[in-house]
């Protein structure tokens, strides 16, 4: 079952990225910051549309880093079908569409088979998401769709300039304020030596 807004969007997105098939059902799936639909055609793979804020979803990002993912040999990578922004019924909504990737979840597959069975999946599953941590990006902070981070140094970027809130927040007369502020200040510095693959010296 469709959100009454959704279905002049999902309707425009599978025109755009299903060709000819036929859609023949609309599953709505649990999902915490976006709308998430499962597509099922009368031909070919069933879709994946996930439907979010266009101020907010990152779904760019997200593509990029499934792509290179992929390229890195991560075992199991779906096809992004479409990302964009898609415009229907008076509303708009950040898109990315994605082919289904078959099989079942962990916790269903260990129920059925058992614990004993089901632990090489599990492993072979932190084995993936291991390899997905591995995955090289430059720069610090909140990634572009180039995989790129705007702080050349952790320091520059750490929770919003904090070495600044740090040097104020030493004018409050409070002991224990003053240490933690001091503190802190030193661990910035510190991670200041440090320096991300890809940035040059500023």
């Amino acid at each position: 079952m469709t959100a009454p807004d959704d279905t002049a969007i999902l309707d425009r997105v599978w025109r755009r990225c299903a060709g000819t098939a036929t859609l023949t059902a609309v599953e709505r799936l649990p999902g915490r910051s976006h709308r998430v639909y499962a597509c099922t055609p009368d031909r070919g793979p069933a879709l994946i549309v996930r439907l979010g804020d266009p101020g907010r979803a990152r779904f760019a990002l997200e593509a990029a880093l499934m792509r290179r993912c992929g390229d890195s040999g991560v075992a199991v990578v779906p096809v992004v079908r479409h990302v964009g922004v898609e415009e229907a019924g008076g509303q708009a909504a950040a898109v990315m569409v994605l082919e289904r990737v078959a099989g079942e979840r962990l916790s269903e597959f260990a129920r059925r088979v058992g614990p004993r069975r089901a632990a090489g999946s599990v492993a072979r599953a932190g084995e993936a998401l291991h390899a997905v941590h591995q995955v090289r990006t430059s720069g610090f902070g909140p990634l572009d769709a180039a995989l790129g981070g705007p702080a050349a140094r952790l320091g520059d970027w750490f929770i919003d300039g904090l070495a600044d809130k740090a040097r104020r927040a030493r004018d409050v007369d409070r002991s224990g304020v003053r240490y933690a502020a001091d503190r802190l200040r030193r661990e910035v510095e510190s991670a200041d030596a440090w320096r991300a693959p890809g940035c040059d010296e500023q």
